[in-house]
């Protein structure tokens, strides 16, 4: 019911549905102390935090599950100010100011692993100290009329993560957040994204890691705005697997910088030296982009392959762009 309820990580359980009526706030602790941790300035270095403190589990989570849902009109709210301020991206911001600024390893809001049925529909997912909401391997999952918030700057915010698995449907969410908005993560196959409004954050994406495969995803009837990246392939060697049979059509962009990226060189800014299983070289083949219409772009395109995996088969039709005036 409706209220505010401040907890620590609570897990669900099959043929549940955890639901929240209006009103109704999951609030996750606001200070580190509230989860039992360490002031982060009492370590020196960055390997005397990692042996003190290892990631927290997810707000809410659940694992080996069938038949779960997460609706109702409420909020779940992941207080990830002070995570935020202690993120791989504060420190390079401060890096000449305090070197040896240690990291903090972040949890994510709400983590759904291995489940057969999985609905998510109405409620609103805020400030969370990394990702939002990650349904991982995943059979037959519908994520509807969803809002996820947090500010444009919040490092890392993703907001809807799904893969590996098949049968996604994402429809009529709103997402507003500081990173990847929707990204199909590691692999997945029969995906519907429909009828969603994203504004800010890294676009509609997939990858970067591609390892079990993307197959047959249609994205259609979304609108974009002020987002740094729009549609997205992004994958790299080491971390790589096929992408391909993907139409993206109807889309709708304004101010987005950088609308059209298809990419397998790819370089991760939170692990740049990055190496992986060299025998995972990432593919992109059969892309179709059609009906989409760009307003305020700083660039148009960018399509890059590697020597060895070219981008092969990507069909650009009725796709209008008009460049930002600077």
């Amino acid at each position: 019911p409706a209220g505010t309820y401040l907890t620590g990580p609570f897990t669900l359980c099959s043929k549940l549905d955890f639901h929240l009526a209006e009103g109704a706030i999951i609030q996750a602790p606001a200070t580190f102390a509230g989860h039992g941790l360490p002031e982060p300035t009492q370590f020196r270095t960055q390997a005397e935090a990692n042996v003190a403190v290892k990631m927290p589990p997810p707000l809410i989570s659940a694992k080996n599950v069938h038949d779960l849902a997460l609706t109702g009109t409420g909020i779940i709210d992941g207080a990830g100010q002070h995570w935020w301020e202690w993120s791989e991206r504060a420190a390079r911001a401060v890096a000449k100011s305090q070197p040896g600024r240690v990291v903090y390893p972040r949890p994510h809001l709400v983590v759904i692993e291995n489940c057969q049925r999985l609905l998510v529909a109405d409620i609103t997912l805020r400030n969370s100290p990394k990702f939002h909401l990650v349904p991982k391997r995943i059979d037959d999952l519908t994520i509807e009329r969803v809002k996820v918030r947090a500010p444009f700057n919040a490092p890392n915010t993703d907001a809807i993560d799904p893969g590996p698995g098949t049968r996604f449907w994402i429809h009529d969410c709103d997402i507003d957040t500081g990173d990847d908005d929707i990204v199909i993560k590691s692999g997945g196959t029969d995906i519907l994204i429909e009828n969603n409004t994203i504004r800010h954050g890294h676009g509609i994406s997939i990858g970067s890691e591609t390892t079990a495969g993307v197959r047959n995803m249609l994205v259609r009837n979304c609108t974009l705005e002020g987002t740094d990246n729009g549609i997205r392939i992004k994958s790299m060697r080491g971390a790589g697997g096929v992408v391909e049979n993907i139409r993206y059509t109807n889309i709708r962009m304004k101010g987005v910088a950088n609308p059209i990226v298809l990419q397998l060189d790819y370089v991760d800014n939170n692990r740049p030296d990055f190496k992986g299983d060299p025998a995972k070289v990432p593919t992109i083949r059969n892309i179709q982009i059609d009906q989409v219409t760009i307003e305020g772009a700083r660039k148009s395109a960018v399509i890059h392959g590697i020597p060895d995996s070219r981008i092969t088969n990507v069909v650009l039709r009725d796709v209008k762009i008009g460049r930002a005036h600077v």
